[in-house]
């Protein structure tokens, strides 16, 4: 067998002359060749170690499974820099950030690992960061999964942003990894009339000595497969040396744009490859849509739209339900006013004291500002939702990852944040209520007025 310590040397040496072509102050094309060229050999090695190291893991483990004491010669616990694995258990890997604990412990890992890459050799931290069954692994092309309290911390962060719809929707239990899909059973209720009330389900007032008659509910499959979301940013070099403001950098913005991407698909997502978002698809499947007053101007609101709006929320939604609306719609709403006589009482605004604040509230619903709503006078510039009737579900956390060979010739490293998730509304129409033939729907807007 190949001596495996003499590959790593070369590969070594290999990834040392590609750092040193980067640290030139000007690039030719045929210097790139050669890092590329490197790189290319420094592949082809750590390829080869990491398959003569998993041999000689496996044959260890092949000789305790049958009993037998392995060679003395042979370690007891098998490393390999290129894709660290530990055959004994390390405490450090019980620690979600494996060993980088405290301010900057994201940006000091990527730093460790930048240095590794660029033939700096690995640091304790990250050699006892790299555990049994690859919770960290340093690949010989550069990628590196990163410790899972880092990936969480992102994906904590999306709660807390602004704007942020998944705190408002039904999230269901994430899938497992392995499960691409879920189909869930439920009512196919689209009228509240006698017979149609949980898909079939009917009570009847019995006379004595009569029959009863059966009835039966009918099911419609709801099916969520997630789709990828992600973020790939690069980093310089220079950024890497600092740490702190690095995790800083990277697990607000990822988390920002991940958390922008997810509400906006919620709203506005087409449904292929992304959420089906509220405003998607024809009116009525499932949203109201109200229309416009004869002669209303454009780009306005007035009361009458409101009070129709408010009218199509099924009584059962309105525990909950909010007015979701753009900025542009703030001016319309704060000079809106409800004619009593010959005068009028303002629908937002606080009575007799402009300066104060709005109450927040119209017919007692929380009005919630929204970057994802249309600008005024378009469909969906304001929007009466209950959220709770839109359901996502995602695919475990936030996948993440870096590279330094995508941007090597720049200087710069990759970072690579995945994110799956699928969503829609509970319901695909609107409900026909059981006294009257005005639709009804859990999601309602406006017209385009136009």
């Amino acid at each position: 067998m190949p001596n495996v310590q003499a590959l790593r040397e070369k590969r070594a040496d290999e990834l040392k002359k590609a750092a040193a072509i980067q640290e030139k102050p000007e690039l030719s094309a045929e210097d790139l060749s050669a890092a590329k060229a490197h790189l290319a050999e420094a592949k082809r090695l750590g390829d080869a170690i990491d398959t003569f190291a998993q041999i000689e893991v496996d044959v260890s483990n092949l000789d305790k499974s049958a009993g037998r004491k392995a060679p003395a010669e042979q370690p007891s616990a098998t490393v390999n820099v290129e894709r660290t694995s530990i055959s004994t258990h390390d405490r450090v890997q019980d620690n979600p950030t494996r060993g980088y604990d405290g301010v900057g412990g994201f940006g000091r890992f990527a730093a460790d690992v930048h240095a590794f890459n660029t033939g700096r050799g690995a640091s304790r931290e990250l050699l006892a960061a790299a555990g049994d069954g690859l919770s960290v692994g340093l690949t010989s092309e550069g990628g590196v999964l990163v410790p899972p309290a880092f990936s969480t911390a992102i994906q904590d962060r999306m709660g807390v942003t602004s704007n942020n719809l998944m705190n408002e929707v039904d999230v269901l239990p994430a899938l497992p990894y392995g499960v691409e899909s879920m189909e869930y059973p439920v009512v196919n209720e689209t009228s509240r009339a006698d017979g149609s009330r949980a898909g079939g389900i009917q009570g009847r007032w019995k006379a004595e000595l009569t029959e009863m008659s059966a009835s039966k509910p009918t099911f419609k499959s709801i099916k969520f497969e997630p789709h990828q979301l992600y973020v790939l940013c690069y980093v310089s070099d220079k950024l890497l040396r600092n740490a702190p403001q690095l995790e800083q950098f990277l697990s607000t913005r990822a988390a920002d744009e991940i958390n922008f991407k997810v509400g906006d698909a919620i709203i506005n997502g087409n449904g292929s490859a992304q959420p089906r978002g509220v405003l998607e698809g024809a009116t009525d499947r499932p949203r109201v849509q109200i229309a416009k007053e004869t002669g209303q101007a454009a780009a306005t609101i007035n009361i009458t739209n409101l009070e129709k709006m408010y009218a199509r929320m099924p009584a059962r939604y309105l525990s909950g339900a909010k007015w979701y609306v753009n900025q542009d719609v703030w001016p319309a709403l704060l000079s809106m006013q409800k004619a009593v006589g010959t005068g009028g009482v303002p629908v937002f605004m606080p009575g007799n004291n402009i300066s104060g604040a709005p109450y927040g509230t119209i017919y007692g619903l929380p009005v919630v500002p929204l970057e994802y709503c249309a600008t005024l006078g378009t469909e969906g510039d304001i929007i009466l939702a209950n959220m709770k009737a839109y359901a996502v579900q995602s695919r475990g956390g936030i996948d993440s990852a870096m590279s330094i060979h995508l941007k090597f010739d720049f200087a710069q490293t990759a970072f690579r944040f995945i994110f799956e998730i699928d969503g829609q509304p509970w319901l695909d129409q609107s409900i026909t209520p059981f006294k009257g033939t005005a639709k009804q729907s859990p999601f309602i807007t406006l017209a385009t007025r136009a």
